[in-house]
């Protein structure tokens, strides 16, 4: 658990700094604590809601966060500032959909669809390869959006940032595809 919020923390952290941001550590701390408390409320509304309403409502709002962030990240480079700004507004909504939807919804799922005596097996198994599959997009994120970016060293500080910022891009669209 620490390593991968020790990842999870440098990849948002580096993600923010890649935009300029001048707040990367408050804007860091808000992806955990809007994860913490929409999590909260999720556990709550799971009951109440539903599982295939809050299925439904968190995917809706991821596709809209990961749209609206390739948005930002490909049409506003003449204004960093604002760009940093929005592109934080829709990784947060992001977080919000995900809490909501698939974070909080499938351990509830799981765990209604496994017999009483091989649940606990089963779910050793199913929080391993949960873990061991969020360390791996932990580590090989920043990776990706470089190599997508196709950055070079010929290439002035401005060409490089346009290049990362699509890199950044390609992967919001495959994270948006994978989701679903």
């Amino acid at each position: 658990m620490c390593c991968f919020g020790f990842c999870y923390s440098c990849v948002s952290f580096s993600f923010f700094l890649s935009l300029s941001l001048a707040l990367c550590v408050p804007a860091t701390a808000s992806v955990g604590a809007v994860n913490l408390i929409t999590t909260a409320c999720s556990a709550y509304l799971v009951d109440i809601m539903g599982r295939k309403v809050l299925l439904q409502v968190g995917t809706i709002c991821m596709t809209v966060a990961l749209g609206c962030l390739s948005l930002v990240l490909l049409s506003l480079n003449s204004a960093p500032t604002a760009q940093g700004v929005l592109a934080v507004l829709a990784v947060l909504l992001y977080v919000i959909g995900y809490a909501v939807g698939l974070g909080a919804v499938c351990w509830v799922v799981l765990s209604e669809i496994m017999s009483q005596r091989l649940r606990s097996k089963a779910f050793g198994l199913f929080v391993s390869i949960n873990w061991g599959i969020n360390l791996v997009i932990g580590l090989l994120t920043l990776l990706a959006i470089d190599g997508l970016g196709g950055t070079k060293d010929s290439m002035d500080d401005d060409e490089k940032d346009d290049a990362q910022k699509k890199g950044r891009t390609c992967v919001m669209h495959a994270m948006r595809y994978d989701t679903h």
